[in-house]
């Protein structure tokens, strides 16, 4: 008596290889990403603005006064980044103001940090967007706070 090497449930057969041919396919295209090495970064803790990064207060606002035309007057953005040795990623500005966003963006990108090691740090900061007074002979004040 000869026994057929067909399975009794085909169906639970195909749909045991297909789910076998989706794992393999999945775990192969993510496999080469370079976005894996950045999303496995441990943040160990918080750094303040001047610790992190050397940075002119009067310096930086002047950085930012690009940023200040488009901002909302008398707002406060928070921007949030992450420093590991001299690189500064994930930089973050808490606005909707699209060209704001790019500008501080920009202006962070330039700015010299160095986390003293090779672990992820955070680092956040506000920038204060002042109206101008109507006696000021300045166009615009912006303030930066370690928060």
């Amino acid at each position: 008596m000869t026994r057929s090497i067909t399975p009794r449930h085909p169906f639970k057969a195909l749909v045991a290889l297909a789910a076998m041919a989706a794992l393999v396919h999945g775990t192969c295209a993510r496999a080469g990403t370079p976005d894996d090495e950045v999303s496995h970064v441990d943040v160990l803790g918080t750094l303040a603005l001047h610790d992190a990064c050397d940075v002119d207060d009067q310096a930086l606002a002047d950085e930012f006064a690009t940023a200040w035309r488009d901002a909302p007057r008398n707002s406060d953005i928070t921007v949030d980044f992450k420093v590991q040795g001299p690189h500064v990623f994930d930089v973050l500005p808490h606005t909707h103001a699209w060209n704001t966003y790019h500008q501080i963006r920009r202006v962070v990108h330039g700015m010299r940090c160095n986390s003293g090691d090779e672990q992820a740090h955070s680092v956040r900061f506000v920038v204060r967007f002042i109206d101008k007074p109507e006696n000021a002979s300045h166009a615009s004040q912006v303030a930066i706070a370690d928060r």
